[in-house]
């Protein structure tokens, strides 16, 4: 047991009712000490700055630390760039000032780097550098506080204050470690381990602190709380996630793609070159006989860049993934809900129920203006499937109901098409015979390669999922959640861009032998992908959440809803359904 404390006090610190409240926390530090080290590796110390974000929300620490969510907002991004400038030894009159100093604490199991550690005459102090005004922070004066207690069990010397320099205010404000300041730290660096070791979420907070919070698109308090509760108690105003929505599409053959200071370059078989800076990509679909140097794909993926790759006839070949997120833990939940028959028959019955429902609606949309009988019986003959299926108890009469479901829609799909030269009877693939089978597959395609973008950038495993059965190179988890989005995301656009004129005949090759073979050309692609791209752009009113955001948004809010019906978080994952 420790008594660091308790021997200081002894020597003559301080008044006695301080002393005796340092005696107590000697003795739980003790206490707490050895209960932690018969749990903990020796290496396995928490970031300071890690552990101190449970005085903010303890949900954040669990989201950083053990899940590894590396999201920052431009406050953490500026505090870089100052802490980058400011790593020197600096000299004021008497007093020495050593920058950016990494220490460890065995005794409190914490790593931390300390900004500055000055020196004035003997007399040992923490520095906080911080961008804004003056502030009365408590993860401030705790962050400093934390900083003294590592420094005094690596000195063995007593720190009693220590100063924050605040940077816009220019001001250097002292903090005095008081005993009610360290038992925060304490409890603190506590809850941390705690929740290391429990390896359980806390719930979201969904108060004030969630608004402006950078991990709100992945804690999803709104969302999560009102799942489990049916109501939501504070907004934190979710916004669209820009990170996926940026593509850099290139399909001319033979084109060329480079890197040159912090530039994409790309040169087109025609000899036409344009650039376009790094930050302006978080994605690239390359499409046919596009190559890219080595030098390219090292920067894209440094910069978390996903990489799509598609044949020229619009098959989806492969991808670069950036390695995002390393969370095990949550892959290791995946797995093993997977692998539990119970559990995924519920989550497959969500998502065929989700796609059956969005088939219909999308039925009843288009045909409000035509008054087609044949759609309204099927529309009929869906909505009594969606009846069905809630007491289906089977995967095999789970896929039956799908799969009847399917052909009745896409017997009614062809009656919403207004324009001659697009026939369709039935869906047709591998290859497509026609051209409303070429514009959905090729649809398809590109919405399951963002799916798999998608799923490895929240943590998961794209081959691994409740409801597709996982077979080698088959997305299984992808797909699962592209069932849902099918019929509001590329069938609606298929029908939009033949009905509207957007797309014409000349905009696909026909291949006769030694099987018809129908496939858009690279005009066509052009024209599908601008579209595609600005649908899933488009922003929509979540009918369960009732914010609007894009699709794209609402593709990551599903991936991680699933996730947290993996963890447990969630008993049950509920599908997007359109209005």
């Amino acid at each position: 047991m420790s008594t660091y404390f308790l021997s200081l006090r002894i020597k003559g610190f301080g008044n006695t009712s301080l002393f005796w409240g340092e005696c107590w926390m000697a003795v739980k530090s003790g206490w707490w000490e050895m209960k932690r080290s018969l749990s903990l590796k020796e290496d396995d110390y928490i970031p300071l700055t890690s552990a101190l974000e449970v005085l903010y929300c303890p949900r954040n620490f669990y989201l950083r630390y053990v899940e590894g969510v590396d999201v920052k907002d431009w406050k953490m991004e500026r505090g870089k760039v100052e802490d980058e400038q400011r790593r020197k030894t600096v000299y004021i009159g008497e007093r020495v000032q050593r920058r950016q100093m990494r220490l460890v604490s065995d005794k409190l199991g914490i790593s931390c780097l300390i900004d500055a550690i000055e020196d004035d005459g003997g007399k040992i102090y923490p520095i906080e550098f911080k961008t804004g005004e003056v502030s009365n922070r408590l993860y401030d004066r705790a962050q400093l506080c934390a900083e003294a207690m590592v420094l005094e069990d690596v000195l063995g010397v007593r720190i009693n204050k220590g100063y924050i320099y605040y940077a816009e205010s220019h001001k250097r404000i002292e903090v005095n470690f008081d005993y009610k300041l360290r038992q925060h730290v304490m409890e603190a660096i506590e809850l941390a381990h705690d929740i290391l070791l429990g390896n359980t979420i806390p719930p979201p907070l969904d108060d004030e602190r969630c608004r402006g919070c950078a991990l709100v698109n992945v804690c999803l308090p709104d969302e999560v709380t009102k799942l489990k509760s049916g109501y939501d108690k504070v907004s934190a105003y979710t916004m669209p996630v820009l990170w996926r929505e940026r593509i850099l599409y290139v399909d001319d053959k033979w084109a060329k793609i480079g890197y040159k200071k912090g530039r994409f370059i790309v040169e087109k078989g025609s000899g036409e070159v344009f650039e376009i800076p790094c930050e302006a990509v978080n994605q690239m679909y390359l499409v046919g006989s596009v190559t890219i140097s080595n030098r390219a794909l090292s920067s894209a993926l440094r910069r978390d860049i996903f990489i799509a790759m598609f044949s020229s006839k619009g098959r989806f070949e492969g991808m670069f993934i950036p390695e995002r997120n390393k969370n095990i833990d949550l892959r290791v939940a995946q797995v093993l809900f997977c692998r539990d028959e119970g559990k995924c028959l519920k989550v497959a019955r969500s998502i065929v129920y989700g796609k059956l429902a969005n088939m219909k609606t999308l039925l009843l949309r288009r045909n409000r203006n035509l008054g087609s009988k044949r759609v309204l019986q099927s529309i009929k003959h869906i909505s009594a499937l969606l009846k069905a299926l809630k007491s289906k108890d089977s995967f095999e009469e789970i896929l039956g109901i799908e799969g009847e479901g399917t052909r009745e829609y896409f017997s009614a799909f062809g009656d919403l098409i207004t324009v001659e030269g697009f026939d369709f009877e039935r869906r047709s693939r591998r290859p497509p015979r026609n051209r409303v089978n070429a514009m959905l597959s090729f649809g398809y395609s590109v919405l399951t390669a963002e799916l798999v973008g998608i799923a490895h950038a929240v943590g998961l495993d794209a081959y691994i999922g409740p409801y597709h059965r996982s077979k080698y190179g088959k997305p299984a988890l992808a797909l699962d959640i592209l069932e849902e989005f099918r019929p509001i995301i590329v069938d609606s656009l298929v029908l939009y861009m033949i009905n509207k004129g957007v797309i014409s005949l000349s905009d696909f090759d026909i291949q006769e032998s030694p099987q018809r073979f129908v496939f858009l050309n690279e005009s066509g692609r052009k024209k599908f992908i601008r579209q595609y791209n600005s649908r899933m752009n488009s922003l929509v009113k979540h009918s369960l959440f009732g914010y609007r955001v894009s699709l794209r948004r609402i593709l990551e809010t599903q991936m991680r809803l699933l996730g947290k019906v993996f963890t447990g978080e969630l008993s049950e994952y509920k599908p997007y359904r359109a209005r």
